[in-house]
């Protein structure tokens, strides 16, 4: 359960070394009890929390299937870089 903060329930996936104005694809597979958004991004690690190109939200379903979203890096934090799943 979530208390109605987005940020409550995340999965990150951190320590990344993104290069300015590379272009990045991330894919995942998922799938969920009900209809819901699925909000995926990238950002700093650490303060400022600093959006760095990915910031979408993806309508998930409720069979398995293959999720693809790409994204330009701008202005990465040399290895304090994360990607991040918003579930709340």
């Amino acid at each position: 359960k979530t208390t109605g903060t987005n940020w409550h329930l995340q999965l990150h996936v951190a320590g990344l070394d993104l290069k300015e104005g590379e272009k990045y694809t991330v894919s995942f597979v998922a799938k969920a009890s009900e209809p819901r958004k699925l909000w995926v991004n990238t950002r700093t690690d650490r303060e400022p929390w600093a959006f760095l190109g990915l910031d979408q939200m993806v309508a998930i379903g409720t069979q398995w299937k293959r999720y693809t979203v790409s994204f330009v890096a701008r202005k990465p934090d040399p290895n304090h870089n994360r990607l991040s799943w918003t579930f709340g």
